[in-house]
Parts: C-alpha cells; sequence; structure tokens
C-alpha cells in the first residue's frame, strides 16, 4: 500500500479511516446532489417569477423554414419586440408562436403599419420646378402635407 502527499492518514484503498475527518466519497457525493437539487429548484422558482411583459411591438419580419425533402417550406412570423421595464438593448426577435397572448399588440403594430404604408404611397415625388436665377435645390429641410398637398422646405 502506498501512501500519497504528506498526509498518511488518508489510503485511497480504504472507504474512510477510522480516526479521519474527511468525509468518504459518498457522503460528498450526496451531500453534492443535495445541494443540485437546492440549487434547481431555486433556479426553477427564480424564472418562474421573473415575467417579461411585452410593450410595444417594433418590427416584423418573415422568414422561410425549410423542411425535410419533398415538403414544402413553412412561413414563420418574428417579431422584433420592446420590453417593459428594460431598455432598448435588450429588445429581441420573438417568434409568433412563442408569443402568447399579445394579439392586442401586434394588431396595435398591424394598424400603424398600414397608416404608414399609406402615407407611402400617398406620397408622390413629383418634379419640383425652380425659378432659373436661383441655384439647384441642395437638400430637403422639412415638409408638410396641407390642403391636399405637400408644401417643402429646401435649401
Amino acid at each position: 500500500m502506498i501512501l500519497y502527499g504528506c498526509n498518511p492518514q488518508i489510503i485511497p484503498d480504504s472507504p474512510r479511516p477510522a480516526n479521519s475527518k474527511v468525509p468518504a466519497a459518498s457522503d460528498f457525493s450526496k451531500a453534492m446532489a443535495k445541494i443540485h437539487k437546492e440549487t434547481e429548484t431555486a433556479l426553477e422558482e427564480a424564472t418562474g417569477q421573473m415575467k417579461w411583459e411585452l410593450e410595444e411591438v417594433l418590427d416584423s419580419k418573415m422568414r422561410k423554414i425549410r423542411s425535410k425533402r419533398g415538403q414544402p417550406a413553412t412561413t414563420v412570423v418574428d417579431y422584433f419586440v420592446k420590453w417593459k421595464g428594460w431598455t432598448r438593448e435588450h429588445n429581441s426577435w420573438v417568434a409568433e408562436s412563442d408569443m402568447g397572448n399579445t394579439e392586442e399588440a401586434i394588431a396595435n403594430y398591424e394598424k400603424k403599419v398600414a397608416i404608414r404604408n399609406k402615407t407611402v404611397a400617398r406620397l408622390h415625388l413629383g418634379k419640383i420646378t425652380t425659378p432659373k436665377s436661383h441655384s439647384p435645390l441642395a437638400f430637403f429641410i422639412d415638409h408638410k402635407y396641407k390642403n391636399g398637398d405637400f408644401l417643402y422646405l429646401a435649401q
């Protein structure tokens, strides 16, 4: 029998010497299993208490998920969401299937997109005529929609 290290009381072949204060391997395993179980339950409780409340849907995108050969690809909608009480660094893309009860926020976003699309479709970028005495336009500073027509402030 070979004694390892400076402590002659610990012998690798024996489960635990009678005069040793070092716990046996089985006792250590039981203690670690207990600690692991306690930590795991505490983490599960903390995860259950952490709530992510959706504040606003900011953007959406559609993507195709490839399926098995011969099967048609499925289209999935992802939404870029702002979480309530969190900064913009925490904004994230969430699949529509993972959104839960957020029909109202999605409806608000769809309405906002419809209004934006109507506005863009209504814009008419015609040729703006300038008198010959003026220099050419450098850029637009501002614009307004008034009486069914667009007014531009240019420099």
